[in-house]
């Protein structure tokens, strides 16, 4: 199988973004899910599977991701149609909507002026980021071998996953 969860998210305003931030969201988060789901594809079997992992921001007011939110959206619309264009060959191909997901050893490198804008940006929507629920790495990657491990009789289009308090 492959699994495409490979994603760039940095906080900014569309106004004050530049070429190289675009590019390189949309070239790591959108097409290279195209890119290597092109590639695996021959490789894979009947049973095989591509988990695109998404976002849920695509469904939020969260401020400063827009780019970010349209190459995860781009990624949710690519899966279902990969869905279709795969399942005569027996792929299967899933969309997993993560949560926001960090462990205390990640550190988000975003300068500080940059981190306090974007607090600032969704305060303005009435969005509280220090107060959010956030999921572990593991708790989320979890979910991703049961989704592999899945008997050849059924399939899981979309999964969401929601952070919550512990």
């Amino acid at each position: 199988g492959l699994i495409n969860n490979a994603a760039v998210f940095r906080p900014f305003l569309v106004k004050d973004a530049t070429n190289q931030q675009i590019d390189t969201i949309i070239d790591t988060n959108m097409k290279g899910a195209v890119h290597c789901a092109r590639a695996a594809v021959p490789l894979l079997r009947k049973d095989g599977i591509i988990i695109n992992i998404g976002s849920e921001t695509v469904a939020s007011r969260v401020a400063m991701f827009s780019i970010y939110q349209a190459s995860k959206g781009g990624l949710e619309r690519f899966t279902r149609a990969l869905q279709q264009e795969l399942d005569p060959e027996g792929i299967r191909v899933t969309l997993v909507r993560a949560c926001k997901m960090f462990d205390e050893d990640y550190t988000w490198d975003v300068d500080t002026e940059t981190m306090q804008k974007f607090f600032e940006e969704n305060a303005k929507r009435g969005i509280n980021q220090r107060k959010q629920p956030i999921a572990s790495f593991a708790s989320a990657g979890a979910q991703i071998g049961w989704l592999v491990n899945l008997p050849p009789d059924v399939q899981v289009t979309e999964m969401l996953l929601e952070a919550r308090f512990a």
